[in-house]
């Protein structure tokens, strides 16, 4: 369900939720837990949604993208950038601080 994430991206409604069903399913089998929602569900089972990981791994994918850590080795190791980053620019072009704002 989340092999090939970055390239692979659903973005309609009804394919979000035919995918997230699969979990939905899953943690319906799980003994004691059939009369339970489904966010009790995934409370008891320390999960998050597939949607909310999606974000994530999304997030998380930018950020390494534009600060030039994607390049893992066999062993699943970070190796020291050698080349230029996937998109070359400014991160902080990007981005602006808002001072009025504590967190």
């Amino acid at each position: 369900m989340e092999y090939a994430r970055p390239v692979w991206n659903p973005h309609l409604v009804k394919d979000i939720k035919q995918i997230e069903s699969v979990q939905r399913q899953f943690t319906k089998w799980l003994p004691g837990m059939t009369n339970w929602t489904y966010r009790h569900r995934l409370l008891a089972t320390c999960l998050d949604s597939l949607e909310l990981r999606q974000l994530r791994h999304d997030l998380i994918f930018t950020y390494k993208a534009l600060s030039n850590k994607l390049y893992i080795d066999n062993d699943g190791n970070m190796i020291a950038p050698r080349f230029p980053a996937l998109i070359d620019t400014d991160v902080d072009s990007l981005f602006s601080f808002n001072p009025s704002f504590n967190t």
